[in-house]
């Protein structure tokens, strides 16, 4: 939040200085080094917002069944978070102001695992790291997604492709202001690979800028 302070002498200004302090917590749920991520996730109601306070922390493979934001308190001070995402039922997710890490490249960081459309996959002010695809569908799971973001990231040293939809159809796709880098090349891999699939009707519409 940004703050200004006077120093005032009866009615007069000698003096001001503009400060920044962080957000109050609002609505979301704090979570602190310590705390057990993935245990609290899983036990979260849908709708449900966390504040991931700076440290580190051990998140697994989180089976997101239901929509929910995980946002870095702290956005000069990110937290460290190892793991990956399941994403289905319908569910959608926000990460923001996070530090993420695959650390073995084995995996996705985002991976829909069932036949239920979503509404959407939000990526704001993150650095990402290590994984195998930013974000992967399969042919087994035929399914709109309303809408993906990614924007203000940097991305990077991941050994497949980073967009991979096999099988499914993102009403739109947005890329903003981000760093993508190091991603596997040659043949059979693509930045953003969208296969056709006929079960699906719509029109997949992609925004590209300042990448």
């Amino acid at each position: 939040t940004k703050n200004e302070s006077k120093l005032m002498n009866g009615a007069k200004i000698r003096g001001s200085i503009e400060f920044t302090t962080l957000a109050d917590l609002g609505d979301f749920i704090a979570v602190n080094p310590g705390d057990d991520l993935a245990e609290i996730l899983n036990e979260a109601s849908s709708g449900a917002k966390f504040a991931i306070f700076p440290g580190e922390y051990e998140l697994g493979e989180f089976a997101a069944s239901k929509s929910i934001t995980i946002t870095g308190y702290n956005p000069s001070d990110m937290p460290k978070i190892k793991g990956t995402i399941k994403i289905s039922d319908g569910a959608s997710i926000v990460l923001e102001n996070l530090y993420l890490d695959g650390v073995t490249k084995g995996s996705n960081l985002i991976e829909i695992t069932s036949a239920s459309n979503l509404d959407e996959i939000t990526i704001t002010n993150c650095r990402i790291y290590n994984y195998k695809s930013l974000i992967y569908g399969s042919t087994s799971y035929v399914v709109k997604i309303g809408a993906i973001s990614v924007t203000e990231s940097i991305i990077g040293d991941f050994n497949n492709n980073g967009l991979d939809f096999r099988a499914q159809l993102v009403e739109q796709l947005t890329l903003k202001n981000s760093t993508f880098y190091n991603f596997a090349s040659g043949t059979g891999h693509f930045f953003i690979r969208a296969d056709a699939k006929t079960d699906l009707t719509g029109t997949f519409n992609t925004l590209i800028e300042n990448c």
